[in-house]
């Protein structure tokens, strides 16, 4: 390794589907049996990624995230309302907010052992937001909040749950928006922190591709109805659309054009390691809310870990991440 290597954890989000790699996490942590944040400099985490981010960060075990996401998945995902996602989002927040109190109880976002990025949307300005742990000296709001309330912020899926107000008169929404696969939020802060492209390894988990098809005769005349017809109701029409809802179309391609840029950074401009883990799903089964799915992504994910748990314990977990610990010492002086 170089005389400085910063490590970079990055989680996609993608929600119940964060049960990938919740599980792909626990694989590793029993090749370290111990905090699997204490190998990396910073953790990057978007809505169900924000929340597995935030509570490894606080050195919760990735097998008890896990066991959050099963033991609780179908109750978050059973609280409609009664007016159903035309006048209202599809479920209450109510089981997910008591399942993040739970799991995180009282500590801060600046009790994290392991700086953090987790992205969500401001609906108040129409901006991307960054919360952050307290690893730079400009950094003197974020790591003192709740780290329930920044879960709850970057977890809050249009559509499905209520926007989050973090503050009193704020609204914030689900980081997907802009940053469904955060890794390379966390190499510009990595960047910004004065470290070097040649010093940056970065591990990216996604949450399961969902493949997506539209007959090209549909997509050239598709309109509103069309659109919320065969799509947004995960309705086919006579086999020209296949997959699932727009939403989770935008998250894919949204994570998998990161993906490409990152990997260029990695093949052309430096990056000194960069290792994508994700898995093809099936068609039509896997949707941000399908809980009954629940079983299938943990085999998806524990194939993944045999296959490539080998390099991924070589790049990342043969020592203990030194940089971040000392950027979170800075602070603290």
């Amino acid at each position: 390794m170089s005389e400085r290597t910063f490590k970079i954890l990055a989680v996609d989000g993608g929600g119940i589907r964060g049960i990938y790699p919740a599980k792909y996490l626990a694989e590793l942590e029993k090749e370290v049996e111990e905090p699997l944040c204490r190998y990396f400099d910073l953790i990057a985490g978007t809505s169900t990624g924000g929340i597995i981010a935030i509570a490894l960060g606080l050195e919760i075990p990735a097998a008890r995230i896990l066991e959050l996401y099963k033991s609780k998945g179908a109750e978050i995902f059973s609280q409609l309302f009664c007016l159903g996602m035309l006048l209202r989002p599809k479920y209450r927040n109510d089981a997910l907010l008591a399942a993040l109190k739970e799991i995180l109880g009282e500590k801060l976002l600046g009790d994290s052992k392991v700086p953090l990025c987790i992205p969500a949307v401001d609906l108040s300005t129409g901006q991307p937001k960054v919360y952050k742990t307290g690893h730079d000296p400009r950094l003197t709001e974020d790591w003192q909040l709740p780290a329930w309330k920044v879960a709850a912020a970057t977890a809050a899926a249009p559509l499905y749950f209520p926007a989050f107000s973090v503050h009193e008169h704020d609204a914030k929404v689900d980081g997907g928006l802009w940053a469904n696969n955060p890794a390379l939020v966390g190499v510009v802060e990595a960047l910004s922190l004065g470290y070097k492209l040649e010093e940056i390894m970065v591990l990216s988990l996604g949450t399961g591709k969902v493949p997506f098809y539209m007959a090209p005769e549909v997509a050239k005349r598709a309109g509103l109805f069309q659109w919320f017809r065969s799509v947004i109701l995960r309705l086919r029409l006579r086999g020209a659309c296949q997959g699932q809802s727009l939403g989770d179309l935008l998250l894919v391609v949204q994570s998998e054009a990161i993906n490409n840029q990152v990997g260029v950074l990695h093949r052309w401009a430096g990056l000194k390691e960069y290792y994508r883990i994700n898995s093809d799903l099936p068609p039509g089964r896997f949707g941000l809310d399908a809980v009954q799915t629940a079983l299938e992504l943990e085999e998806f994910a524990r194939q993944k870990a045999q296959e490539t748990k080998a390099p991924v314990k070589d790049a990342f977990l043969k020592e203990r991440a030194s940089e971040g610990s000392r950027l979170l010492d800075r602070r603290k002086r």
